[in-house]
């Protein structure tokens, strides 16, 4: 009961500030506010240790699929429609499946006619028994299974969601290759994309990567959904990044509550600039 108070007591909160919070997060693209924020995330990090603070390891704002161009035109260029380079988005969602919030964001992109692209945790797909082989967790398998009936594609994101960067090369291995089982007899597929958690990789764990046939994806529009709590200012900042880089690789996470509001704004917001979602390496 007092769990619930103060749960509501935090909502009447977001609530209250929900459009100030929005309002803050669009004056982020006036000239030189990026820059006083950057100066200012700088004196935090070096006065705070951020992982202590979070538990979260600091991501990559970088993205290993160079087929999406930066130079194409806008919706709103002067050139001809029929002389203008396709606007593309891949949309990734990582750490599900969740039954109840991943089917939402299934609804919202069978809605909008969008494709996306699942990262997955082997953990909640299912797990690997000595003796019976592959077990799929019934709670997920339906999710799992519209996720690709409904044309998305599911691949790895680790077993567990460690940073990878402090396991040895043994236990990397484990975490992939239980996860490649698992997505595998998923889909009757082998596993093309693999993210670590928190973007966290080395060189050694690339190879890895490679070594097992897939490619390592990062991204370059960062949501930072899971820190945010109002959805708007969520869609506020992947609109702009998606326009500030002329398309791109967009993080999403569709285990958050958030997230789930996020995502038909977003999906109106890329409809309304003209943008397409495709799949990786399209």
């Amino acid at each position: 009961q007092e769990l619930r108070a103060l749960s509501a007591r935090i909502e009447a909160i977001y609530e209250e500030y929900r459009e100030e919070y929005s309002r803050l997060t669009l004056l982020m693209g006036a000239p030189g506010t990026r820059e006083k924020w950057a100066a200012y995330i700088g004196f935090l990090n070096r006065k705070y240790d951020v992982n202590k603070l979070v538990g979260k390891a600091p991501v990559l704002s970088e993205t290993g699929i160079e087929s999406l161009s930066k130079s194409r035109s806008s919706p709103g260029s002067d050139r001809g429609a029929e002389n203008r380079a396709p606007l593309r988005v891949v949309l990734t969602f990582d750490d599900g499946p969740h039954r109840s919030r991943t089917e939402a964001i299934l609804d919202a992109l069978n809605e909008h006619g969008m494709q996306a692209h699942f990262f997955v945790c082997g953990r909640n797909v299912g797990r690997l028994d000595a003796g019976q082989g592959v077990l799929l967790h019934s709670r997920t398998l339906g999710t799992a299974q519209r996720i690709l009936a409904e044309g998305h594609t599911i691949s790895n994101h680790s077993y567990s969601h460690p940073q990878l960067t402090k396991l040895s090369l043994t236990e990397v291995a484990l975490e992939l290759e239980s996860t490649n089982q698992l997505v595998s007899t998923l889909t009757g597929e082998d596993v093309a994309f693999f993210r670590p958690p928190y973007g966290s990789i080395n060189s050694e764990i690339r190879q890895l990567v490679a070594d097992l046939g897939m490619s390592t994806v990062l991204w370059n529009v960062d949501s930072r959904d899971w820190a945010d709590f109002v959805p708007e200012s969520i869609a506020t900042r992947v609109l702009a990044g998606v326009e500030r880089n002329g398309g791109g690789v967009v993080l999403l996470h569709d285990i958050h509550r958030q997230t789930v509001e996020a995502v038909p704004l977003i999906l109106k917001g890329l409809r309304d600039a003209g943008y397409e979602t495709v799949g990786l390496g399209q």
